[in-house]
């Protein structure tokens, strides 16, 4: 066996190693590749798992975003009846400010009125009672029953009359005239007194 064949085994060796490791290595990628498509497998059922759980949180997405447009728009309703009960509320307020002070002004002119009328009645009681002066009557009859005749009436006041009679002259307080003789002299009609 010379060095020629020497280098023949040798390639043949080498030819022959060459084919275990491309053996080996051909058989090392089959299997890097058969895990390779087992891992494949496995992440496309990840994805696909991860695209139904993306689904599924459009939807939640969708609904929330649903309910926040509807309690937008109830919060939208709510400010707008809010708002609407303030203003109603100002109204009543104005009203109720006005109705005070008409009741001011009401109360101011119920005075005045009340003011006019006991001046009127002051007024008319003095008239009545300067007109009644040299009066004549045929007899008048007091509370206690005397009976005084031929009366002529000398002056009359809020505290009653003085008159002369065919037995002297008498002064009459407003205790002592019967009803009909006070309401001829207006005496029993006081100005009413101011309410409080």
């Amino acid at each position: 066996m010379t060095s020629e064949s020497d280098s023949g085994i040798l390639t043949i060796l080498l030819c022959f190693a060459s084919l275990i490791f491309a053996g080996v290595f051909l058989s090392l990628l089959a299997d890097k590749r058969a895990a390779g498509s087992s891992e494949t497998n496995d992440k496309i059922a990840e994805i696909s798992k991860n695209e139904e759980d993306i689904k599924r949180l459009r939807a939640l997405v969708t609904s929330a975003n649903l309910e926040l447009e509807n309690s937008a728009g109830n919060i939208e309703t709510q400010q707008v009846e809010i708002l609407a009960a303030e203003n109603l509320r100002q109204n009543r307020r104005e009203e109720v400010r006005q109705l005070r002070m008409k009741l001011v002004r009401s109360g101011l002119r119920r005075k005045k009125l009340e003011r006019e009328y006991e001046e009127y009645i002051l007024s008319y009681k003095n008239l009545l009672w300067h007109r009644s002066r040299g009066a004549r009557i045929d007899y008048i009859v007091l509370k206690s029953g005397r009976k005084l005749n031929n009366v002529i009436i000398m002056n009359v006041g809020a505290e009653g009359i003085l008159l002369s009679h065919t037995g002297g002259v008498a002064r009459l307080s407003v205790a002592d005239l019967s009803l009909t003789m006070r309401k001829r002299f207006q005496l029993n009609l006081l100005a009413p007194e101011p309410r409080r």
